[in-house]
């Protein structure tokens, strides 16, 4: 998804992406996590801080670290992405192509018609239809959150019921990461000639969350901002904790420039 922006330029969501290795390791040797239904879950755990083993249906295992990505693209207008990170770096993808859905098709037998008219708005790829992306999104990194296996959910689960759950959640967290905002605040809005700093940029997004971000570039314009996140408890009941990055994957220059959407 892109930033949040005035009405007159929305702004776009992509996706959740998820990023912690192996709660614990022997001699780098990620130690595969245990899975078991939801409902013997134990007290809620705070991914990436775990003892091993950890049951990856009631904490995200191995992608514990949360990586919600947003772009701001200028030409076209497009935005974010949540996805999930292994924690000490990568990140787990395509994790079971058995459930590459017709996300479309899924929302819509889940009555989740508001949903679909938010994330026709905001999640919107650079290239392709919302439809492809939405499955490219679902598949590459939905199916990576340990949580939402089918096999989590026992005897009554139902083909797909995780999927609303995902976007849900990826729209309720871009809706708190209001990057526009944070950046207007601090009195950096975007212009076709001035530049900004590394160093203001950074700064704006860490006053306004408390955290560090990571902000990426191309063709000397900002393009992305990542915010990190650790959740106690699964995915879909959990509560998402706000971190600092695993490593620093920033390539922004010293001063870039920060562009108005078309």
């Amino acid at each position: 998804m892109s930033f949040p922006s005035p009405p007159s330029v929305q702004a776009l969501l992509k996706g959740f992406a998820a990023a912690c290795v192996g709660h614990s390791s022997i001699f780098g040797l990620q130690q595969a996590p245990e899975v078991a239904p939801l409902d013997t879950c134990p007290l809620p755990e705070l991914s990436c801080h775990g003892k091993s083993p950890v049951n990856a249906c009631c904490t995200l295992a191995p992608g514990g670290q949360i990586l919600q990505t947003q772009f701001w693209d200028t030409d076209p207008t497009v935005g974010p992405s949540d996805s999930p990170n292994y924690c000490d770096h990568g990140y787990p993808e395509s994790c079971d192509p058995q459930r590459n859905y017709d996300i479309r098709d899924v929302l819509e037998s889940y009555g989740e018609q508001n949903l679909i008219d938010y994330m026709s708005d905001y999640m919107k790829p650079n290239d392709g239809t919302d439809d492809n992306f939405w499955n490219h999104e679902w598949s590459k990194h939905g199916t990576c959150m340990s949580t939402m296996q089918p096999k989590c959910y026992g005897a009554n689960y139902k083909s797909g019921e995780e999927v609303p759950v995902y976007f849900q959640k990826l729209v309720d967290l871009f809706k708190q990461l209001d990057t526009y905002q944070f950046l207007e605040a601090a009195g950096i809005t975007p212009s076709k000639s001035r530049q900004v700093t590394r160093s203001e940029v950074q700064a704006a997004l860490k006053d306004a969350t408390g955290f560090d971000a990571t902000i990426r570039c191309k063709n000397g314009r900002l393009q992305e901002a990542y915010y990190h996140f650790n959740v106690i408890g699964t995915l879909q009941e959990g509560k998402f904790v706000q971190t600092n990055p695993i490593s620093n994957e920033g390539n922004c220059p010293k001063k870039f420039k920060y562009l108005p959407k078309h």
